[in-house]
């Protein structure tokens, strides 16, 4: 299974919600990517700029918030987008995937995000881990002129695209994780995301890997305190077999 990275406070630019563990004496931390942006950062967009922003979503995404979009699901699969806030009142482009039958970590409790305005990153695709800084080509600040908003946002588009074409399967994205976890990052790879685990290992169970996905689920629990009998996790695994199986997906109340 992945291991989380020592990672400093310093490291991080964006406000992600972090839990830390304790292994071997050693106090590490991953970070939760549905985080809220500092305290201070947000600095509200003009309507002008807000506007240019639709221009970054890719077809078939609806938007759910001033700079946030997400799709439709197909094969379980929502692609979300969006400008996350960050220190020094920037916003910065990133994007992935949420899958309904993969249940969102909140603190120790675990819940569904089977809608557009609930869905939340189970593999996000952000620049900035990729590059160790903000990209110029990706982010922006809140008194930009509306020029250089058009041109990042003619890039964001067409970057975005491109990822999302590459995934239509469960077995597309099964096969994305694993890519993602053979490269290298110069800030947060995927073991920082407290997501991985779970989602990878619900996918692997849906696309055929029971035992791999079986034991990337258990070390999500022991990593995270959460217990493997909680009615939910149970729950999205019994689907994630039953998509395996050919059958229709259950679906729970939010």
């Amino acid at each position: 299974m992945l291991k989380f990275p020592q990672v400093s406070f310093s490291t991080f630019s964006t406000a992600s919600t972090l839990i830390g563990r304790s292994w071997g004496g050693k106090k590490t931390f991953a970070v939760f990517l549905q985080g809220k942006s500092w305290a201070g950062s947000m600095v509200e967009l003009s309507a002008e700029i807000v506007a240019h922003l639709q221009a970054a979503a890719p077809e078939g995404l609806q938007r759910v918030a001033d700079r946030r979009w997400v799709g439709e699901p197909h094969d379980g699969i929502r692609r979300i987008l969006e400008f996350q806030a960050l220190k020094g009142a920037q916003y910065s482009a990133r994007w992935g995937f949420s899958v309904d039958f993969v249940p969102n970590l909140q603190g120790v409790r675990l819940s569904w995000k089977r809608t557009a305005k609930t869905a939340m990153f189970d593999l996000c695709i952000d620049p900035i881990d990729v590059e160790g800084h903000v990209p110029n080509w990706c982010a922006f600040t809140a008194d930009a002129r509306n020029g250089p908003v058009k041109k990042i946002v003619r890039a964001v588009r067409e970057q975005s695209s491109r990822d999302f074409a590459r995934i239509n399967t469960l077995q597309d994205l099964r096969e994305l994780f694993q890519q993602r976890a053979a490269m290298r990052f110069r800030r947060f790879n995927l073991a920082n995301y407290v997501q991985t685990d779970l989602a990878w290992g619900l996918v692997e169970m849906a696309t055929g890997e029971e035992e791999s996905g079986a034991n990337r689920i258990a070390a999500f629990c022991d990593r995270l305190g959460v217990a493997s009998e909680t009615p939910i996790l149970v729950k999205a695994q019994q689907e994630a077999l039953r998509r395996l199986d050919g059958g229709a997906p259950a679906v729970p109340s939010n």
